[in-house]
């Protein structure tokens, strides 16, 4: 028979064990619900842009090739552009020239991620055939 006190000590082993593992279950379904919300926000179509400023879109830039240039030219050409014309508005020295140029660097960033995925299928494409 055991007494008391060990009885209570048992107990008290046995209800923290039962407590950890409720907040590590409650921990993982949070992480897991945080990992799915996350996915399905980077899954989704965005026709407007992308978002770097919070409620703002920066639309994609127009990396229209010129006469003699190929797209992948086009993309880095954009791309510096962009990056020139943000330079230019944040020395303005102003709120308004900063948040032009964050859209306008933001145009650039999105001008190079479209010369990068244009690289890598132009090197896809050339194993391919």
């Amino acid at each position: 028979v055991e007494s008391r006190g060990e009885y209570y000590d048992a107990w008290g082993k046995y209800a923290t064990k039962a407590d950890l593992e409720e907040d590590e279950e409650e921990a993982a379904a949070k992480a897991a619900a945080a990992a799915a919300a996350l996915r399905d926000e980077s899954a989704r179509y965005r026709p407007q842009g992308y978002e770097f400023r919070r409620g703002h879109r920066t639309k994609f830039p127009d990396c229209a090739a010129q006469p003699g240039e190929s797209d992948v030219e086009a993309a880095f050409r954009v791309a510096g552009e962009r990056r020139a014309a943000g330079v230019a508005s944040f020395g303005e020295g102003s709120v308004w020239g900063a948040q032009e140029a964050v859209d306008a660097w933001g145009q650039g960033l999105l001008a190079l991620e479209r010369f990068k995925n244009l690289r890598r299928h132009k090197v896809l494409e050339a194993v391919i055939h």
